[in-house]
Protein backbone atom coordinates (compact mmCIF):
# COMPACT_ATOMS: atom_id res chain seq x y z
CA UNK A 1 0.00 0.00 0.00
CA UNK A 2 1.61 3.26 -0.60
CA UNK A 3 1.24 5.64 2.59
CA UNK A 4 -1.24 7.59 3.04
CA UNK A 5 -1.09 11.34 2.14
CA UNK A 6 -2.39 14.23 4.13
CA UNK A 7 -5.81 15.70 2.81
CA UNK A 8 -5.80 18.76 0.80
CA UNK A 9 -7.85 21.52 1.18
CA UNK A 10 -8.34 23.13 -2.47
CA UNK A 11 -10.40 26.07 -1.20
CA UNK A 12 -11.23 28.28 -3.98
CA UNK A 13 -10.23 25.90 -6.40
CA UNK A 14 -12.51 23.01 -5.27
CA UNK A 15 -15.60 23.84 -7.03
CA UNK A 16 -13.74 23.84 -10.34
CA UNK A 17 -11.41 21.16 -9.69
CA UNK A 18 -14.70 18.96 -8.90
CA UNK A 19 -15.97 20.23 -11.70
CA UNK A 20 -13.53 18.96 -14.47
CA UNK A 21 -12.40 15.91 -12.90
CA UNK A 22 -16.08 14.28 -12.84
CA UNK A 23 -15.37 13.74 -16.10
CA UNK A 24 -13.90 10.20 -14.95
CA UNK A 25 -16.11 9.90 -11.69
CA UNK A 26 -18.25 7.17 -13.83
CA UNK A 27 -15.14 4.72 -13.48
CA UNK A 28 -13.98 5.50 -10.37
CA UNK A 29 -14.25 2.61 -7.74
CA UNK A 30 -11.55 3.44 -5.65
CA UNK A 31 -12.57 2.22 -2.17
CA UNK A 32 -12.44 5.47 0.32
CA UNK A 33 -14.80 7.08 -2.21
CA UNK A 34 -18.45 8.32 -1.31
CA UNK A 35 -21.74 8.36 -3.00
CA UNK A 36 -22.31 11.66 -5.18
CA UNK A 37 -24.94 13.03 -7.35
CA UNK A 38 -24.69 11.16 -11.28
CA UNK A 39 -22.66 12.97 -14.03
CA UNK A 40 -24.85 14.83 -16.96
CA UNK A 41 -22.05 13.93 -18.79
CA UNK A 42 -22.24 11.38 -22.02
CA UNK A 43 -20.29 8.55 -21.54
CA UNK A 44 -21.46 5.96 -24.17
CA UNK A 45 -18.85 5.76 -25.89
CA UNK A 46 -16.76 5.19 -23.26
CA UNK A 47 -18.92 2.92 -21.35
CA UNK A 48 -18.77 0.41 -24.09
CA UNK A 49 -15.14 0.67 -24.52
CA UNK A 50 -14.83 -1.32 -20.90
CA UNK A 51 -14.08 -4.93 -20.74
CA UNK A 52 -16.41 -7.33 -20.30
CA UNK A 53 -14.97 -8.18 -16.70
CA UNK A 54 -15.07 -4.37 -15.68
CA UNK A 55 -18.32 -3.81 -17.43
CA UNK A 56 -19.48 -6.01 -15.36
CA UNK A 57 -18.07 -4.84 -12.06
CA UNK A 58 -19.24 -1.52 -12.69
CA UNK A 59 -22.87 -2.42 -13.05
CA UNK A 60 -22.76 -4.73 -10.08
CA UNK A 61 -21.57 -2.23 -7.97
CA UNK A 62 -23.84 0.35 -8.79
CA UNK A 63 -26.57 -2.37 -9.03
CA UNK A 64 -25.65 -2.97 -4.98
CA UNK A 65 -25.31 0.90 -4.45
CA UNK A 66 -28.62 1.74 -6.28
CA UNK A 67 -32.17 3.47 -4.28
CA UNK A 68 -34.07 0.37 -5.72
CA UNK A 69 -31.55 -1.72 -3.46
CA UNK A 70 -32.09 0.44 -0.59
CA UNK A 71 -35.51 0.81 -0.71
CA UNK A 72 -35.74 -3.02 -0.73
CA UNK A 73 -33.43 -3.85 2.36
CA UNK A 74 -34.95 -1.45 4.42
CA UNK A 75 -38.98 -2.37 3.19
CA UNK A 76 -37.88 -6.20 4.25
CA UNK A 77 -38.88 -6.82 7.49
CA UNK A 78 -42.64 -6.18 7.25
CA UNK A 79 -42.90 -8.35 3.99
CA UNK A 80 -40.82 -11.22 6.25
CA UNK A 81 -43.68 -10.64 9.00
CA UNK A 82 -46.59 -11.13 6.38
CA UNK A 83 -44.81 -13.77 3.68
CA UNK A 84 -46.85 -14.30 0.91
CA UNK A 85 -47.96 -18.22 0.92
CA UNK A 86 -49.91 -20.40 -1.48
CA UNK A 87 -51.95 -23.86 -0.49
CA UNK A 88 -51.07 -26.94 -2.15
CA UNK A 89 -52.84 -30.37 -1.57
CA UNK A 90 -50.83 -32.83 0.70
CA UNK A 91 -51.71 -36.52 0.93
CA UNK A 92 -52.51 -37.53 4.51
CA UNK A 93 -54.37 -40.21 6.51
CA UNK A 94 -55.83 -40.59 9.82
CA UNK A 95 -59.51 -40.96 11.52
CA UNK A 96 -59.66 -37.21 11.39
CA UNK A 97 -60.43 -36.37 8.21
CA UNK A 98 -59.18 -32.81 7.03
CA UNK A 99 -59.63 -32.33 3.48
CA UNK A 100 -61.57 -34.28 0.21
CA UNK A 101 -61.71 -37.98 0.74
CA UNK A 102 -59.74 -40.39 -1.82
CA UNK A 103 -62.02 -43.18 -1.57
CA UNK A 104 -59.91 -45.61 -3.64
CA UNK A 105 -56.77 -44.75 -1.38
CA UNK A 106 -58.95 -45.45 1.38
CA UNK A 107 -59.94 -49.08 0.65
CA UNK A 108 -56.76 -49.89 -0.76
CA UNK A 109 -55.12 -48.93 2.75
CA UNK A 110 -57.98 -50.69 4.61
CA UNK A 111 -57.52 -53.85 2.26
CA UNK A 112 -54.07 -53.51 3.00
CA UNK A 113 -54.52 -53.39 7.22
CA UNK A 114 -57.09 -56.33 7.25
CA UNK A 115 -59.85 -53.67 7.47
CA UNK A 116 -58.65 -51.73 10.64
CA UNK A 117 -60.75 -52.06 13.78
CA UNK A 118 -61.03 -48.44 13.84
CA UNK A 119 -61.48 -46.61 10.32
CA UNK A 120 -59.26 -44.64 9.12
CA UNK A 121 -59.41 -42.12 5.59
CA UNK A 122 -56.95 -41.11 2.85
CA UNK A 123 -57.35 -37.29 1.85
CA UNK A 124 -55.81 -34.31 0.69
CA UNK A 125 -54.99 -32.23 3.02
CA UNK A 126 -54.37 -28.20 2.06
CA UNK A 127 -51.24 -26.92 3.63
CA UNK A 128 -49.57 -23.40 3.17
CA UNK A 129 -46.19 -23.19 1.59
CA UNK A 130 -43.67 -20.48 1.48
CA UNK A 131 -42.38 -21.34 -1.86
CA UNK A 132 -44.01 -18.73 -3.78
CA UNK A 133 -42.71 -16.94 -6.52
CA UNK A 134 -43.06 -13.92 -4.55
CA UNK A 135 -40.82 -15.24 -1.91
CA UNK A 136 -38.46 -16.60 -4.38
CA UNK A 137 -37.84 -13.22 -5.64
CA UNK A 138 -37.25 -11.87 -2.77
CA UNK A 139 -34.71 -14.54 -1.00
CA UNK A 140 -32.84 -14.29 -4.41
CA UNK A 141 -32.40 -10.66 -4.66
CA UNK A 142 -31.26 -10.90 -0.64
CA UNK A 143 -29.18 -13.76 -1.73
CA UNK A 144 -27.25 -11.21 -4.81
CA UNK A 145 -26.99 -8.88 -2.02
CA UNK A 146 -25.07 -10.78 0.26
CA UNK A 147 -22.93 -12.96 -2.13
CA UNK A 148 -22.64 -8.98 -4.40
CA UNK A 149 -20.94 -7.62 -1.24
CA UNK A 150 -17.90 -9.11 -0.32
CA UNK A 151 -16.61 -8.62 -3.94
CA UNK A 152 -16.66 -4.89 -2.80
CA UNK A 153 -15.87 -4.92 0.95
CA UNK A 154 -14.63 -6.73 3.52
CA UNK A 155 -16.55 -9.96 4.46
CA UNK A 156 -19.01 -9.10 6.84
CA UNK A 157 -19.56 -10.93 10.07
CA UNK A 158 -22.76 -12.84 9.98
CA UNK A 159 -23.62 -11.72 13.63
CA UNK A 160 -21.89 -8.27 13.38
CA UNK A 161 -24.20 -5.30 14.31
CA UNK A 162 -25.77 -3.47 11.63
CA UNK A 163 -23.42 0.11 10.89
CA UNK A 164 -25.08 2.99 10.44
CA UNK A 165 -26.02 4.24 6.98
CA UNK A 166 -22.83 5.97 5.29
CA UNK A 167 -21.95 8.30 1.98
CA UNK A 168 -18.91 5.84 2.35
CA UNK A 169 -19.96 3.21 -0.29
CA UNK A 170 -17.98 0.48 1.15
CA UNK A 171 -19.67 1.18 4.69
CA UNK A 172 -23.04 0.92 2.88
CA UNK A 173 -22.27 -2.20 0.99
CA UNK A 174 -21.50 -3.66 3.98
CA UNK A 175 -24.13 -2.56 5.92
CA UNK A 176 -27.26 -3.69 3.07
CA UNK A 177 -25.05 -6.41 2.94
CA UNK A 178 -25.65 -7.65 6.88
CA UNK A 179 -29.27 -6.51 6.66
CA UNK A 180 -29.69 -9.16 3.95
CA UNK A 181 -28.02 -11.74 5.77
CA UNK A 182 -30.05 -10.99 8.72
CA UNK A 183 -33.40 -11.40 6.49
CA UNK A 184 -32.02 -14.99 5.13
CA UNK A 185 -31.82 -16.20 8.61
CA UNK A 186 -35.94 -15.79 8.97
CA UNK A 187 -37.24 -19.37 9.11
CA UNK A 188 -40.02 -18.68 6.61
CA UNK A 189 -37.75 -18.30 4.00
CA UNK A 190 -35.82 -21.88 4.87
CA UNK A 191 -38.34 -23.88 2.11
CA UNK A 192 -38.20 -21.10 -0.21
CA UNK A 193 -36.04 -21.79 -3.36
CA UNK A 194 -33.23 -19.36 -4.88
CA UNK A 195 -33.02 -19.33 -8.35
CA UNK A 196 -30.02 -18.17 -10.28
CA UNK A 197 -31.99 -16.40 -12.68
CA UNK A 198 -35.78 -15.46 -11.93
CA UNK A 199 -38.24 -15.62 -14.60
CA UNK A 200 -39.99 -12.91 -15.67
CA UNK A 201 -43.40 -14.97 -14.62
CA UNK A 202 -42.01 -14.74 -11.11
CA UNK A 203 -40.88 -10.65 -11.31
CA UNK A 204 -44.50 -10.01 -12.45
CA UNK A 205 -45.86 -11.98 -9.66
CA UNK A 206 -43.82 -10.43 -7.01
CA UNK A 207 -44.30 -6.92 -8.70
CA UNK A 208 -48.34 -7.82 -8.06
CA UNK A 209 -48.08 -8.24 -4.65
CA UNK A 210 -50.18 -5.90 -1.97
CA UNK A 211 -47.09 -5.76 0.29
CA UNK A 212 -44.97 -2.93 -0.81
CA UNK A 213 -41.73 -5.06 0.18
CA UNK A 214 -42.25 -6.80 -2.82
CA UNK A 215 -42.80 -4.28 -5.48
CA UNK A 216 -39.06 -3.07 -4.01
CA UNK A 217 -38.07 -6.67 -4.65
CA UNK A 218 -39.20 -6.92 -7.99
CA UNK A 219 -37.91 -3.11 -8.40
CA UNK A 220 -34.57 -4.71 -7.49
CA UNK A 221 -34.73 -7.95 -9.38
CA UNK A 222 -35.54 -5.99 -12.71
CA UNK A 223 -32.75 -3.74 -12.54
CA UNK A 224 -30.33 -6.37 -11.83
CA UNK A 225 -31.48 -8.19 -14.61
CA UNK A 226 -30.93 -5.18 -17.04
CA UNK A 227 -27.63 -3.97 -15.30
CA UNK A 228 -26.18 -8.01 -14.51
CA UNK A 229 -27.60 -10.49 -16.14
CA UNK A 230 -27.99 -8.58 -19.76
CA UNK A 231 -25.47 -6.21 -19.46
CA UNK A 232 -26.73 -3.47 -21.00
CA UNK A 233 -24.35 -0.16 -21.44
CA UNK A 234 -27.44 1.70 -21.42
CA UNK A 235 -29.07 0.87 -18.65
CA UNK A 236 -25.33 1.19 -16.88
CA UNK A 237 -25.15 5.09 -18.46
CA UNK A 238 -28.60 5.50 -16.96
CA UNK A 239 -27.35 4.66 -13.76
CA UNK A 240 -24.54 6.60 -13.77
CA UNK A 241 -26.58 10.07 -14.48
CA UNK A 242 -28.20 9.19 -10.88
CA UNK A 243 -25.16 8.39 -8.71
CA UNK A 244 -21.44 8.37 -8.90
CA UNK A 245 -18.75 7.10 -6.82
CA UNK A 246 -17.19 10.64 -5.88
CA UNK A 247 -13.06 10.68 -4.05
CA UNK A 248 -14.14 11.81 -0.39
CA UNK A 249 -10.34 12.73 0.06
CA UNK A 250 -9.72 16.14 -1.26
CA UNK A 251 -5.84 14.89 -2.31
CA UNK A 252 -7.63 12.07 -4.29
CA UNK A 253 -9.71 14.40 -6.39
CA UNK A 254 -6.74 16.55 -7.16
CA UNK A 255 -4.93 13.33 -8.53
CA UNK A 256 -7.73 12.76 -10.59
CA UNK A 257 -8.13 16.52 -11.80
CA UNK A 258 -4.27 15.87 -13.15
CA UNK A 259 -5.28 12.95 -15.15
CA UNK A 260 -8.20 14.03 -16.45
CA UNK A 261 -6.17 17.47 -17.77
CA UNK A 262 -3.32 14.67 -19.00
CA UNK A 263 -6.24 12.85 -20.49
CA UNK A 264 -8.17 16.13 -22.08
CA UNK A 265 -4.45 17.17 -23.78
CA UNK A 266 -4.15 14.06 -25.59
CA UNK A 267 -7.63 13.94 -27.04
CA UNK A 268 -6.81 17.64 -28.13
CA UNK A 269 -3.87 16.69 -29.94
CA UNK A 270 -6.00 13.95 -31.95
CA UNK A 271 -5.19 10.87 -30.19
CA UNK A 272 -7.76 8.46 -29.95
CA UNK A 273 -8.18 6.55 -26.46
CA UNK A 274 -7.99 2.97 -26.89
CA UNK A 275 -8.16 1.45 -23.28
CA UNK A 276 -10.87 2.40 -20.50
CA UNK A 277 -10.55 0.03 -17.26
CA UNK A 278 -12.06 1.15 -14.44
CA UNK A 279 -10.55 3.72 -11.94
CA UNK A 280 -9.42 2.80 -8.59
CA UNK A 281 -6.80 3.76 -6.15
CA UNK A 282 -4.38 1.75 -7.12
CA UNK A 283 -4.38 0.00 -10.79
CA UNK A 284 -1.54 -2.54 -12.10
CA UNK A 285 -1.97 -1.26 -15.90
CA UNK A 286 -2.94 1.84 -17.27
CA UNK A 287 -5.38 3.91 -17.18
CA UNK A 288 -5.54 5.50 -20.22
CA UNK A 289 -4.09 4.12 -23.79
CA UNK A 290 -3.99 6.77 -26.47
CA UNK A 291 -2.98 5.81 -30.05
CA UNK A 292 -2.28 8.09 -33.03
CA UNK A 293 -0.72 6.94 -36.06
CA UNK A 294 1.63 4.29 -34.58
CA UNK A 295 2.61 6.42 -31.53
CA UNK A 296 0.91 4.29 -27.90
CA UNK A 297 0.85 6.45 -25.17
CA UNK A 298 -0.28 5.28 -21.62
CA UNK A 299 -0.73 6.89 -18.46
CA UNK A 300 -0.70 5.01 -15.04
CA UNK A 301 -2.16 5.70 -11.97
CA UNK A 302 -0.48 4.92 -8.80
CA UNK A 303 1.08 1.81 -10.63
CA UNK A 304 5.16 1.95 -12.22
CA UNK A 305 5.20 0.68 -16.06
CA UNK A 306 7.46 -2.86 -15.96
CA UNK A 307 10.32 -0.97 -17.61
CA UNK A 308 10.62 0.82 -14.62
CA UNK A 309 10.61 -1.46 -11.78
CA UNK A 310 13.26 -3.44 -14.05
CA UNK A 311 15.39 -0.56 -14.07
CA UNK A 312 15.05 0.31 -10.14
CA UNK A 313 18.50 1.18 -8.61
CA UNK A 314 16.76 0.69 -5.13
CA UNK A 315 14.85 -2.52 -5.80
CA UNK A 316 17.45 -4.94 -3.82
CA UNK A 317 18.10 -2.67 -0.94
CA UNK A 318 13.92 -3.02 -0.66
CA UNK A 319 14.25 -6.85 -1.56
CA UNK A 320 16.76 -7.53 1.17
CA UNK A 321 14.79 -6.57 3.80
CA UNK A 322 11.19 -7.14 2.73
CA UNK A 323 10.14 -3.73 2.81
CA UNK A 324 6.95 -2.26 0.67
CA UNK A 325 7.66 -1.19 -2.42
CA UNK A 326 4.11 0.77 -2.85
CA UNK A 327 5.63 3.60 -0.78
CA UNK A 328 7.77 4.85 -3.79
CA UNK A 329 5.38 4.19 -6.60
CA UNK A 330 4.61 8.24 -8.14
CA UNK A 331 1.26 9.47 -8.51
CA UNK A 332 1.36 9.24 -12.38
CA UNK A 333 3.60 8.27 -15.26
CA UNK A 334 3.12 8.90 -18.51
CA UNK A 335 5.05 6.66 -20.95
CA UNK A 336 5.17 6.93 -25.04
CA UNK A 337 6.17 3.02 -25.91
CA UNK A 338 7.03 0.67 -24.01
CA UNK A 339 10.59 0.24 -24.47
CA UNK A 340 13.72 0.84 -21.45
CA UNK A 341 14.33 3.81 -23.27
CA UNK A 342 11.01 4.86 -24.02
CA UNK A 343 10.12 8.65 -23.07
CA UNK A 344 8.24 9.00 -19.58
CA UNK A 345 7.27 11.62 -17.11
CA UNK A 346 6.49 11.05 -13.54
CA UNK A 347 3.92 13.68 -12.14
CA UNK A 348 3.57 14.15 -8.34
CA UNK A 349 0.38 15.89 -6.99
CA UNK A 350 0.81 17.97 -4.14
CA UNK A 351 -2.44 19.59 -2.99
CA UNK A 352 -0.64 22.17 -1.13
CA UNK A 353 0.81 26.09 -0.46
CA UNK A 354 3.06 24.88 2.39
CA UNK A 355 6.50 25.52 1.17
CA UNK A 356 7.49 22.46 3.67
CA UNK A 357 5.29 20.21 2.23
CA UNK A 358 6.15 20.99 -1.34
CA UNK A 359 9.89 21.07 -0.96
CA UNK A 360 9.08 17.69 0.61
CA UNK A 361 7.26 16.64 -2.50
CA UNK A 362 9.97 17.71 -4.12
CA UNK A 363 12.48 16.05 -2.29
CA UNK A 364 10.77 12.63 -2.85
CA UNK A 365 9.98 13.20 -6.11
CA UNK A 366 13.87 13.61 -6.74
CA UNK A 367 14.26 9.77 -5.10
CA UNK A 368 12.08 8.56 -7.69
CA UNK A 369 14.12 10.32 -10.24
CA UNK A 370 17.32 8.53 -9.10
CA UNK A 371 15.65 5.53 -8.64
CA UNK A 372 13.82 4.90 -11.79
CA UNK A 373 17.36 7.13 -13.89
CA UNK A 374 17.57 4.38 -16.04
CA UNK A 375 13.72 4.70 -17.98
CA UNK A 376 13.88 8.59 -17.70
CA UNK A 377 15.30 11.16 -19.93
CA UNK A 378 18.47 11.93 -18.61
CA UNK A 379 19.84 14.59 -17.30
CA UNK A 380 21.26 16.26 -20.44
CA UNK A 381 18.72 15.40 -22.12
CA UNK A 382 16.53 18.92 -22.33
CA UNK A 383 13.49 17.30 -20.81
CA UNK A 384 12.23 17.38 -17.19
CA UNK A 385 12.26 13.41 -15.93
CA UNK A 386 8.82 14.62 -13.54
CA UNK A 387 6.45 17.04 -12.72
CA UNK A 388 5.52 18.29 -9.16
CA UNK A 389 1.41 19.94 -9.56
CA UNK A 390 1.26 22.11 -6.67
CA UNK A 391 -1.94 24.77 -5.59
CA UNK A 392 -0.44 28.08 -6.42
CA UNK A 393 2.90 28.54 -4.81
CA UNK A 394 6.03 28.64 -4.61
CA UNK A 395 6.24 29.84 -8.48
CA UNK A 396 9.31 30.66 -10.25
CA UNK A 397 11.39 33.71 -9.45
CA UNK A 398 11.44 36.37 -11.37
CA UNK A 399 14.83 36.11 -13.93
CA UNK A 400 14.74 32.29 -13.35
CA UNK A 401 14.96 29.52 -15.36
CA UNK A 402 13.80 25.79 -15.43
CA UNK A 403 16.19 24.75 -18.45
CA UNK A 404 18.01 21.52 -17.25
CA UNK A 405 15.68 21.16 -14.14
CA UNK A 406 15.22 17.28 -13.65
CA UNK A 407 11.79 18.76 -11.75
CA UNK A 408 8.95 21.31 -12.41
CA UNK A 409 6.80 22.35 -10.73
CA UNK A 410 3.27 23.60 -11.73
CA UNK A 411 0.79 25.25 -10.33
CA UNK A 412 -3.29 24.76 -10.93
CA UNK A 413 -3.41 28.02 -13.25
CA UNK A 414 -0.12 27.02 -15.26
CA UNK A 415 -0.91 22.90 -15.25
CA UNK A 416 -2.52 23.25 -18.99
CA UNK A 417 0.19 24.84 -20.13
CA UNK A 418 2.63 23.22 -18.63
CA UNK A 419 1.26 20.20 -19.78
CA UNK A 420 1.28 21.31 -23.64
CA UNK A 421 5.48 21.63 -23.23
CA UNK A 422 5.98 18.85 -21.52
CA UNK A 423 4.23 16.02 -23.39
CA UNK A 424 4.11 17.76 -26.32
CA UNK A 425 6.91 14.99 -27.66
CA UNK A 426 4.68 12.34 -26.08
CA UNK A 427 2.26 13.13 -29.11
CA UNK A 428 4.30 12.82 -32.24
CA UNK A 429 3.32 11.38 -34.93
CA UNK A 430 6.80 8.78 -35.79
CA UNK A 431 6.14 5.58 -34.12
CA UNK A 432 9.61 4.79 -32.15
Amino acid sequence: MKAQAIDADLGPFGDRIQREASEEFWRYVGRSARLGPGTPLDHASRIAGLSKQHLARLATLHWLLSEEVLAFVEAVPSALARLSRTTAPVESEGQEVRGAINWGATIALRTRTGGMSVPSFVYAEAQARNDTPANRVLKTVLSWIVNTAPSYSMHPDRWADVPQESGRWVAEALRRSVLAQRALRHSGLASVRAPARLSEHEVRTCAAEPSRAYRRAADAARLWRALVEREEPGAVHAMLRRRVLVPAQQFRLFEIWILARIARFFRGRGCAETHVPLLADMTAGPVYRFKKEGVTIDVFFQGLPIAMKSASVYKDLFGAYDLDVGARTPDIVVQRGSRPDSLRLIVEAKASDDPHYVADGVYKTLGYTADFAAALPAPDSGRPAALVVIKTKPSLLPGKTRDGHRVWIATIESLDATLATVLNDFAVVQPE
